[in-house]
């Protein structure tokens, strides 16, 4: 089947949309996110007790003035590779990259008492909780992630994160 030149989906759960390998078929039944696992969070939302389709749309090409884009739609393919995009804004941040854990890594290594001298801890998508920030009347948030920054047991940096 031809593709759409330029205003195509580029990634279906990972793979080209045409991909027909064993690998892409396995990962198309899963439903699985190939880049945080559990259940693609792209789909449906049915009335009335219809069924639920799972879309795994992950990234489009889109047609713009300087040429062709990949263009990601799902905010799950950013936390691809260990949540490097994340890890990539902490140095952005800070000017380094100290040792990055998400909770439940932070939680096991400090039960252990094997924390780095500096380390980020990332709160946020399967991470923790998003952080609330709330005063009745006057604001009224959740950040999508914190990056808290600690140095020799002491927070020095408290970064936000919208993704």
């Amino acid at each position: 089947m031809p593709r759409a030149s330029g205003n195509d989906l580029c990634e279906v759960f990972g793979y080209a949309p045409d991909d027909r390998t064993d690998a892409a078929r396995r990962q198309w039944k899963s439903q699985e996110c190939p880049f945080v696992g559990g259940i693609c969070v792209k789909h449906s939302h049915p009335q009335e007790g219809g069924d639920v389709i799972v879309y795994g749309s992950c990234s489009v090409l889109n047609r713009g003035r300087t040429g062709v884009d990949e263009v990601i739609i799902c905010p799950q393919r950013l936390y691809a590779n260990g949540y490097n995009s994340l890890k990539k804004c902490v140095y952005d941040a800070i000017g380094r990259q100290p040792a990055v854990f998400l909770a439940d890594e932070y939680s096991a290594l400090k039960r252990k008492s094997k924390l780095h001298s500096e380390y980020v801890v990332l709160l946020g998508h399967k991470s923790g909780k998003e952080v609330s920030v709330s005063n009745p009347g006057v604001i009224d948030l959740s950040l999508d992630w914190v990056m808290a920054f600690v140095r020799n047991s002491k927070l020095e940096v408290i970064m936000p994160c919208e993704v």
